[in-house]
């Protein structure tokens, strides 16, 4: 019965111990149409007209697209999805008398991919990238181009204003990377996507990058590292570990005085 007990307790203690230890698991999140290939998800906005804002799924989706413009001034950039890309275009900005620097700006390509954020987890959302345009950090930083990442239709992490997040791979493309862990509000919320441009504070160099090119979305995620434990998994732990040692205690003071039973018989 004393083995039995201790054997229990042990168990306990060596569950606790793994649940701290055990490794991370790597997950690829499924991106619906990340490289932008579907038939069914394709579809144009913008451009052409001097129109004001405009938001529509492209095709059946999942891509949702917007785009902004300034009515009777400037015309609203052309978002894009087809043959294999997701295009931003016609991105620039005027200097109106009396009123300052106008922009077309904020034209967002927008994703819900069917999933929820998990507790304890830290999401990697890539994107490659790629202009007409001589590009570099800074010009796509001020330019406002980037990627983000939303809760319930809510931005909660993006690449705006972080150099570090921008790898160029040639004068004309490269590869945007947001890491980002969740906070416990956020568990169980629907994970979404957005790639954008025109959202920075230097919007003068809108008219220099004049568009933005998006291809081979991914979303990866690490989790699996146990968090803190709770103050009563810690309590039932040390319970254990008591019991252990108390029937580990009694089975050598019991096999003793069966030594020396043995030893004077």
């Amino acid at each position: 019965m004393n083995s039995l007990l201790s054997f229990s307790a042990t168990k306990i203690i060596c569950s606790f111990a793994l649940a701290l230890v055990a490794p991370v698991a790597v997950l690829t999140a499924q991106v619906p149409n990340g490289d932008f290939s579907s038939t069914t998800n394709v579809g144009s906005i913008g451009g052409g007209l001097i129109t004001g804002n405009i938001t529509e799924t492209a095709g059946s989706g999942p891509w949702s697209m917007e785009t902004h413009g300034v009515i009777g001034l400037l015309v609203a950039p052309r978002v894009t999805i087809g043959s294999g890309i997701a295009r931003i275009s016609g991105l620039t900005d005027l200097n109106v008398l009396g009123v300052g620097l106008l922009n077309n700006s904020a034209s967002v390509f927008n994703n819900d991919i069917g999933s929820t954020y998990a507790a304890n987890t830290t999401y990697t959302l890539k994107a490659d990238f790629s202009s007409a345009s001589v590009l570099s950090a800074a010009l796509l930083t001020n330019a406002g181009t980037g990627i983000a990442l939303r809760a319930n239709g809510t931005q909660v992490a993006t690449t705006l204003g972080s150099l570090t997040s921008v790898s160029l791979l040639s004068a004309n493309s490269g590869q945007f990377t947001l890491n980002f862990s969740t906070a416990s509000n956020l568990v169980g919320r629907n994970v979404g996507i957005e790639l954008f441009a025109g959202r920075g504070s230097g919007l003068a160099d809108l008219s220099l990058l004049g568009g933005v090119r998006f291809d081979n979305v991914t979303l990866n995620s690490v989790g699996g590292a146990a968090a803190i434990p709770e103050p009563a998994d810690v309590a039932l732990m040390i319970g254990a570990a008591g019991l252990a040692g108390v029937i580990a205690m009694r089975v050598r003071r019991q096999r003793h005085a069966a030594l020396v039973t043995a030893a004077t018989a």
